[in-house]
């Protein structure tokens, strides 16, 4: 603290303070007598309510001043994991709702601006495992671990959450709450504003969880939809679909449900095979996007939808202000980052694309598939075909839908048979793709100077049909 606050302080010693495992040095002013302090054993109110303030100052300063050993992102900042909490529910009320729980906290979090909150595809990666802290802490490159479990039994909830220091291991932090499951959303805001507090949080663009017992419902039914979702491919999506309705159905003024299935067929949309199915699919998602906007405006998650069918539908200029806004909302949702830096790449902003999909591989290191993939298309726009080779050799069990990604890549590098082989598999999971419907999904979309003419030229040479 020296340098820090304009006064001068005694040293009182190590002192326990609740619900922090490491003692903790606490300074006193002079006049306080420090010995007195530390030997005060029955202290009168006004005492004990000084010794508090004392010991809180000291907690504050310990982790606002505190030199982390690990950096993330390009930044100094301590870093935080938000893991899946587990589910200890018994019987018919065991499910999803412990995603749910764990989800709003990790997106409320990640609108603190003095720590930086790892995204949920990586954190959620641990879910079921027996993982240790040290096994988190190498794999994530994490400070911090934020960590839980539930419990509902009939209308009964208990949370148990713990915030661990993932360089030692000690518990800074940790808490016990019984009630109602109507008060989820008090507790998860106890919970996000104790974390905040104890690492040093400045907020920016908090709002505090909302919602009715109703709400609770169609978020555990939306979670449980999001298993299914999460999987590549329509019949995923199919397996999603009665959850997410079920969920419209539980809550129809909370906006879970309308987004969940905006997003089923905005995802169908990429595997249509003419441009009516695939206009048909946009056109369904933007009336479920448009009744999640009316009852939530600045639930990012609602705004991230309407951005990637803004994308979708050829105005690349708004998606981009849209995921700007998104940015702000939630700084730790790596996928927008992600959508940022592919629609970058067909305005021709090919070193912000490189950099923004960077960004969302740093913040989410056990990121899936499309990261790499859309890296390395980027670095396709920038004719450095090796390296993109390289990168996109790196993804496994490529979804077909981003098969001409690869095809491009490949061609660009001169693996012109292999970009043959590919485009077999392509047409044979894609039935009548052309270079006509590339030709009018890009048409008005892809304006970087000779942008679609490589993309074109490199699928006509592989071999797709006209």
């Amino acid at each position: 603290m020296t340098g820090k606050v304009d006064a001068e302080f005694a040293d009182a010693g190590e002192h326990r303070l609740k619900n922090i495992k490491k003692k903790t040095g606490v300074l006193v002013w002079p006049d306080q007598a420090a010995k007195t302090l530390a030997t005060q054993t029955r202290p009168n109110r006004t005492g004990a309510w000084m010794l508090t303030a004392v010991l809180v100052l000291a907690a504050v300063a310990t982790y606002l001043f505190a030199p982390w050993s690990q950096e993330t992102a390009g930044s100094g900042d301590p870093t935080l994991a938000v893991m899946a909490f587990d589910d200890q529910s018994p019987g018919p009320d065991r499910g999803y709702l412990s995603d749910a729980i764990s989800d709003g906290i990790l997106n409320s979090l990640s609108r603190y601006t003095t720590f930086k909150t790892l995204a949920r595809n990586s954190t959620f990666k641990f879910k079921g495992q027996d993982a240790s802290v040290e096994t988190i802490r190498t794999a994530l490159g994490t400070d911090l671990i934020l960590s839980g479990s539930q419990q509902k039994v009939g209308e009964n909830l208990i949370i148990s959450v713990q915030l661990i220091d993932a360089n030692t291991g000690d518990h800074l932090w940790s808490e016990r709450f019984e009630g109602q499951v109507e008060q989820l959303f008090e507790f998860q805001d106890e919970i996000i504003r104790s974390v905040a507090a104890t690492v040093g949080g400045r907020l920016s663009h908090y709002t505090a969880p909302k919602g009715t017992r109703k709400t609770v419902t169609a978020m555990h039914l939306a979670a449980e939809g999001f298993s299914h979702f999460r999987k590549p491919g329509r019949e995923a999506n199919a397996r999603a679909t009665p959850y997410y309705k079920a969920a419209i159905a539980a809550d129809p003024d909370a906006s879970i449900g309308y987004l969940s299935m905006g997003f089923v067929h905005w995802s169908d949309s990429h595997y249509a095979s003419t441009n009516g199915e695939r206009q048909a699919e946009l056109d369904k998602a933007q009336e479920y996007a448009d009744k999640a906007i009316a009852l939530d405006a600045d639930n990012y998650l609602n705004l991230y939808l309407l951005g990637r069918l803004q994308e979708s539908q050829g105005n690349l200029q708004a998606a981009l202000q849209i995921y700007g806004k998104v940015k702000l909302l939630n700084p730790s949702y790596s996928n927008v980052y992600r959508a940022s830096g592919s629609t970058k790449i067909l305005v021709g902003d090919i070193d912000g694309a490189i950099a923004d999909i960077r960004h969302a591989i740093a913040i989410d290191p056990l990121h899936d598939w499309s990261y790499k993939t859309e890296l390395a298309l980027a670095l396709w726009a920038n004719e450095q075909c090796d390296t993109a080779l390289e990168t996109i050799q790196q993804v496994a069990n490529l979804p077909s839908r981003a098969l001409p990604k690869r095809i491009v890549i490949q061609v660009c590098a001169g693996k012109v048979e292999a970009a043959r082989t590919s485009m077999a598999e392509l047409l044979k999971a894609i039935p009548n793709r052309t270079l006509q419907f590339e030709i009018d999904r890009y048409a008005d979309v892809w304006t970087a100077p000779s942008g679609l003419e490589r993309w074109l030229s490199d699928l006509r040479t592989a071999g797709m049909p006209e």
